[in-house]
């Protein structure tokens, strides 16, 4: 009973490594040598067939006209042409095909490239099979059928018998002729050269159809594929390590799904994984194992770079990629922090941001790296980010960042440590910032200490306000600094506020300044408080008047409320 269940998945498997290795061959066909592209593709290649080998042993593939079969069933059929994988191999007498355990990955692409490259050939007598033989596969064996024995097929193995011979004959061979092709120099010989049709490279309305009807073909199995590799993981619970073949086979699914941009294909690979773990067919967090191992910073990178608007055309309408990242955020933290490392457009650093701060909170071990970092971007983002980290491990990396050369990266310091409360060493931090050179970060720094402090910082924001260059401060600053001394003061403010808004006898201070602490002074509840701004709003001067009369009408409809 088992082997009949058995076979039908071995061919669906079998069936999905022959799609993918159409896909790698025409990727390796269309674009230059390490592309991205071609370096996912062969990935694939690889997972799937580690996973097909250490599940069911070695693959045999039967090479007919047009088509493969594994077990008498088909595993891939196309189109009779140059772009038929089995027509090529079956072209130059290869009848069978065989993947054995321990393939190796360098095995894999030099097989994929031979197949690619096979038109390209000059000599007509190199054809595949030579090029095969030339690379001496370990774990790969095709069967031949040579015409001079009347279509018997020869084993690779008794190819290789045949090789020392021929390369011993070949030794022996010595050029007496030149050859028509050309005149010979030296060891070069001089060829003409051959006409390219880029018309008919350059037409590729009929020759690329069949390679689209692929892709869909290869999404298709894809799909089956993951249905395969999920009645694994709900059969064999002992498959389910970080380096068992399962979770790297469905790594690979997660991996083709965010090449091709199918954020549908992602949440489904995640909603079964998770629903499989609610059920106990596997392990409880198979399903973050399985998406920590796929998403990588390029992928993330690319996925949210498709949110734009010169998107690429596999993004469908109504793209919304960030809500998988926020379903997965728990495992793929480092990639998203590599992935803000790396994006240089701002817009896609805050949605990266947005991500992240989503999930509740980061660990610092994650953050405290980045706070070092030398780009001033990447530091700010990580302070950014601390804030909703609240472990006080962090604190002393963020009064270090505190003296950051780059004020942009101060003032976010200061807005994170606002967060922490009112523990001492952040009211110390602070403390510090009100002296920076930037005035921005001093303005944060007194609204926190206002909201946090107590008499110390009361003392310290009365010190500030008595300096002889606060009058010319910015307007921001002087009402952070004078509502954040109200604040703590209370009615002690009172003197200090009235002194400031009351001309002087040989002075006047800055308008800005005594609107400013009449506007204090309006914050401090009591009887006191509105005595004084009733007393400005009787000021010969019209401008003192009109805002001490705004400050009491706003204390009493607050009165009111």
């Amino acid at each position: 009973m088992q082997q009949e269940t058995g076979s039908p998945i071995q061919c669906r498997l079998a069936s999905a490594v022959c799609a993918q290795l159409h896909r790698a061959y025409r990727d390796i066909r269309f674009y230059p040598p390490g592309h991205p592209s071609v370096r996912s593709s062969l990935d694939a290649l690889g997972g799937m067939l580690t996973s097909y080998l250490e599940a069911h042993g070695a693959l045999m593939l039967e090479v007919q006209e047009n088509q493969l079969l594994c077990d008498g069933q088909t595993v891939y059929s196309y189109d009779t042409g140059p772009d038929n994988l089995a027509f090529l191999m079956f072209r130059d007498g290869i009848r069978s095909l065989s993947f054995h355990p321990g393939l190796k990955p360098e095995e894999i692409e030099a097989f994929a490239t031979c197949l690619a490259f096979v038109d390209n050939l000059l000599d007509a007598e190199h054809d595949l099979v030579t090029r095969l033989w030339e690379q001496d596969f370990e774990h790969i064996d095709y069967h031949v059928a040579d015409p001079f024995l009347g279509g018997e097929v020869l084993r690779e193995g008794e190819i290789d018998a045949l090789r020392e011979t021929v390369l011993r004959r070949l030794d022996e061979v010595k050029p007496e002729t030149e050859t028509s092709a050309g005149t010979t120099t030296g060891e070069l010989r001089q060829v003409e050269p051959r006409t390219v049709d880029l018309r008919g490279l350059m037409s590729g309305a009929t020759e690329l159809d069949p390679a689209e009807r692929v892709v869909e073909e290869a999404s298709n199995l894809v799909h089956d594929f993951l249905v395969v590799l999920l009645e694994i993981a709900g059969r064999a619970p002992e498959a389910h390590d970080h380096d068992a073949p399962l979770a790297r086979a469905l790594a690979t699914v997660v991996d083709l799904y965010a090449d091709d941009l199918n954020i549908e294909g992602l949440e489904l690979v995640l909603a079964h994984l998770q629903r499989m773990e609610v059920q106990g067919r596997c392990p409880a967090g198979f399903s973050g194992l399985v998406m920590s191992r796929a998403i990588t910073a390029e992928r993330v990178g690319r996925l949210l770079a498709a949110r734009g608007q010169e998107a690429p055309p596999a993004a469908p309408s109504g793209y919304r990629p960030e809500q998988f990242l926020r379903k997965v955020l728990p495992w793929v933290v480092p990639a998203l922090l590599e992935a803000l490392i790396l994006a240089e457009d701002r817009s896609l650093r805050r949605i990266l941001i947005a991500i992240l701060e989503s999930g509740g909170g980061i660990s610092a071990t994650h953050l405290i790296p980045l706070l070092a970092d030398s780009r001033w971007y990447v530091a700010r983002n990580a302070v950014q980010l601390a804030a909703g980290v609240h472990d006080l491990e962090i604190l002393p990396h963020l009064q270090k960042v505190a003296r950051h050369p780059d004020p942009r990266v101060r003032r976010e310091v200061v807005r994170t440590l606002d967060t922490y409360g009112s523990r001492p060493s952040v009211l110390h931090t602070l403390a510090l910032a009100l002296n920076d050179e930037d005035s921005a970060v001093r303005t944060l720094a007194a609204r926190s200490l206002g909201r946090h402090g107590g008499k110390e910082q009361e003392a310290q924001l009365s010190a500030h306000i008595d300096r002889r260059d606060f009058d010319g401060r910015p307007e921001d600053e002087v009402d952070a600094f004078l509502a954040a001394y109200a604040n703590l003061a209370q009615e002690r403010a009172i003197p200090l506020l009235d002194r400031l808004w009351k001309r002087r006898l040989f002075a006047v201070r800055p308008l800005a300044v005594r609107a400013a602490a009449l506007k204090a002074l309006a914050t401090i509840p009591g009887a006191a408080a509105s005595a004084s701004l009733r007393d400005a709003a009787k000021s010969g001067e019209k401008p003192i008047r009109k805002i001490a009369e705004q400050a009491l009408r706003a204390t009493r409809s607050g009165e009111q409320s």
